[in-house]
């Protein structure tokens, strides 16, 4: 788990002096957390004049994720932020 990958990491460069004051931090996990709205090329058709191939040929970008009023980017990371301790065993 990630007590014990941070208690083995080791600082072979460093005096054992300085090794104790020194703060380590191992990545355990990620999360992620995307908004609830999608948005596919096709969406655009009707109002632009464009099509998902041009898109796609020209971007690569299939559809996008459109934030809602109530979806802000401390709301999304917070929700990363517990799905990363949830993968973790940490919540």
């Amino acid at each position: 788990g990630c007590a014990r990958a941070a208690a083995m990491t080791t600082w072979p460069w460093r005096p054992e002096s300085e090794i104790s004051r020194m703060i380590r931090s191992v990545v355990c996990s990620v999360g992620k957390s995307l908004p609830r709205r999608v948005m596919k090329n096709t969406d655009f058709e009707g109002v632009l004049e464009t099509s998902d191939a041009w898109i796609v040929q020209r971007t690569g970008i299939t559809q996008r994720y459109i934030a809602a009023d109530d979806e802000t980017t401390a709301s999304l990371g917070e929700a990363a932020a517990r799905a990363a301790l949830d993968a973790a065993g940490l919540s």
